[in-house]
């Protein structure tokens, strides 16, 4: 073939790749992000307060702040270990519940997958927090921190100090609210699909095509502007998102934007190993035979800190290429942003936590793949 030829199909690949990732996953991002980021702008710490408050209670606490969907309750666990208003079980039982932007794929795929994902990571979470808090490892392993008396976030400074510049005001000006827009009828759209309904008419299908590959453009741009790639979530960061209402709306249209193009590269990647494979049957056969090399493989890139790697991992689940065992190994052992601060503040007690939660994850992994 020519290189046009090579060309063109790259061309509809990458097309079909953005039209996906917007409207089967992106747009029901969003939504939940929204929610998400609507709740925790109207209830605030009450979590935090109530973890630091409850000493018992705390790993079943911290894996229920791991539990809600991206890695801002995480994000808020970790300093408070540092602090020693909490125990190293706690910070391990919520790096083990933490799924961190890459539920949002899931959730977007199918919603049992991700309650079944979620009460597993749940109950290892648990067991594993609690263990570690009832051998006392964080003396045994010399992680213990005193205890310090501030208010949480107290000393955190809310103002952004890009303030001024051309990024600040393009991602708080008109391009926040075009995203907006474009998800809203992106959705309607996306549940259009969810119901089956075929559409004949081609004009209408035309639109469909050209909000998809315009939201996941938009996706892209806003990402690279707003230096999501480069820049992690942070405790400040967090705490920023719910100051107002507004604040809340543009950071949730930056983790949508994130999420969105990370599902874009793993499905155009997939779609290039489809087409030069020969066909969806022929890599299937494949990851039959190497499934068991998978589940290693989800629990290493777990280890890896972020949620870039993990996005594009669990997208190949939502493709069919990875099975469930694999799935649960990477949702245990991966902890998104979360594992950032503690990296920043004490990175003995990260490395430990991130080898301590691959060694259930690679367990728990294996059983649900060979059972």
């Amino acid at each position: 073939m020519h290189k046009g030829g090579y060309f063109i199909i790259i061309f509809e690949l990458l097309f079909k790749s953005a039209v996906d990732s917007f409207l089967q996953v992106g747009v029901f991002v969003s939504i939940v992000l929204f929610a998400f980021g609507f709740i925790n702008y109207k209830y605030d710490n009450i979590f935090l307060r109530f973890l630091i408050n409850n000493k018992k209670l705390q790993p079943l606490i911290g894996a229920l702040l791991g539990l809600s969907p991206g890695c801002g309750g995480a994000i808020l666990v970790m300093p408070l270990f540092v602090k020693g208003h909490i125990s190293f079980g706690t910070v391990i039982a919520t790096l083990i519940a933490t799924m961190g932007d890459s539920a949002f794929v899931l959730i977007s795929h199918s919603l049992l997958d991700f309650f079944k994902v979620s009460a597993i990571s749940f109950l290892v979470a648990l067991v594993v927090g609690y263990l570690c808090d009832y051998f006392n490892l964080s003396k045994r392993l010399n992680l213990t921190h005193t205890p310090k008396d501030e208010n949480i976030n107290k000393n955190l400074d809310l103002k952004d100090p890009n303030i001024g510049s051309i990024p600040y005001k393009l991602t708080h000006g008109f391009l926040y609210k075009l995203f907006i827009i474009l998800s809203i009828i992106g959705f309607i759209m996306g549940v259009t699909l969810l119901t089956g309904i075929e559409i004949k008419n081609p004009l209408i299908n035309s639109i469909f095509n050209l909000v998809g590959f315009l939201g996941t453009i938009l996706s892209i741009i806003y990402m690279f502007i707003d230096k999501k790639l480069l820049i992690n979530d942070t405790e400040e960061l967090e705490v920023h998102k719910s100051s107002s209402l507004k604040e809340t709306l543009i950071h949730n249209v930056s983790e949508t934007a994130f999420v969105i193009s990370l599902v874009f590269v793993a499905y155009f990647l997939y779609e290039l190993v489809v087409y030069f494979i020969g066909g969806e049957d022929i890599l299937t056969n494949y990851l039959t035979y190497s499934g068991l090399i998978s589940v290693f493989g989800g629990a290493l890139i777990g280890l890896i800190p972020g949620c870039g790697p993990q996005i594009i991992f669990v997208t190949l689940y939502t493709k069919g290429i990875i099975p469930f065992g694999a799935l649960i190994s990477n949702a245990i052992s991966q902890d998104g942003d979360a594992l950032f601060p503690l990296i920043a503040m004490d990175k003995k007690s990260a490395f430990l936590a991130t080898v301590i939660t691959t060694i259930p994850a690679i367990i728990i992994g294996l059983a649900f793949y060979l059972l």
